[in-house]
């Protein structure tokens, strides 16, 4: 439910701040379910998010670490597709030149 949110609309950095805010908030609640499995889903979740403020320049650094560097390309991309610069700043040639 909260993915398909997301993926409704495009975002610029102040876009992608409110998400990756709002998405803190539900990382904070999920603990309250005590759930391991709940806890790494929301910090999964977390870490795409945060595609879509990082700095074009840091995109190839930030996808091969955490929790990013064991998801495919096309789940990263997919996020990395919702940001408004992703044509303009040439972001799918960052991407798919690391995985």
């Amino acid at each position: 439910l909260i993915i398909d949110h997301v993926f409704k609309f495009e975002y610029n950095i102040s876009g992608g701040l409110m998400m990756l805010q709002d998405v803190s908030e539900y990382k904070k609640c999920s603990k309250k379910f005590r759930s391991s499995t709940v806890e790494q889903l929301f910090s999964i979740l977390h870490a795409l998010v945060n595609l879509l403020v990082v700095v074009p320049d840091n995109l190839r650094q930030v996808i091969t670490e955490g929790h990013l560097a064991s998801l495919t390309r096309d789940i990263i991309e997919s996020f990395v597709q919702l940001r408004t610069d992703y044509k303009s700043a040439r972001l799918h040639t960052m991407i798919s030149s690391e995985q």
